[in-house]
């Protein structure tokens, strides 16, 4: 499967105001299917959710891009149990690891960094458990490999759409 990436942009009825980039920031990206913005994982992820959940999940973006554009450490700008590492796996030879931000409510939004302070959502999910399920971790790590694999043979900047 081709990949694509492109920024996340919460629509406009949310009221949030982009912020102007700077070379320290960290810059969010979501994943898209095909060569079109329309096919963001990460706007499926959000149509899934109930209206509350939605609701919690804009939230928690304006909040996540907000501390990203600030280009601190995530870890300094949440506590340890909001952002931390949720799973880790090898993939030749080298260990990755997803991490994750506990938003608003249940929502949950599981990343990966990448060079250039580039931030990479994978998935954003309710939880309402505090484990990750084994097939949760297949999944998440599954996604992870996919981009790491584009991104083994492509560069990130060819990719945005």
């Amino acid at each position: 499967m081709s990949l694509f990436f492109t920024r996340l942009i919460l629509p406009p009825d949310t009221g949030y105001k982009t912020p102007v980039d700077w070379n320290g920031c960290w810059k969010i990206y979501t994943i898209c299917t095909a060569a079109d913005k329309r096919t963001s994982t990460t706007n499926e992820d959000v149509k899934c959710l109930n209206q509350t959940d939605k609701k919690a999940a804009l939230s928690s973006y304006v909040s996540f891009l907000n501390r990203a554009n600030t280009g601190q450490v995530l870890t300094e700008l949440y506590d340890e149990k909001q952002c931390h590492e949720a799973h880790s796996f090898k993939m030749n030879e080298e260990i990755v690891k997803i991490f994750r931000i506990w938003g608003t409510g249940v929502i949950r939004i599981y990343f990966l960094y990448l060079p250039k302070k580039v931030i990479l959502i994978l998935k954003t999910w309710p939880k309402r458990k505090d484990k990750l399920s084994n097939g949760e971790k297949v999944q998440l790590e599954g996604i992870a490999r996919q981009v790491l694999e584009c991104l083994q043979t492509n560069s990130f900047s060819t990719r945005v759409l």
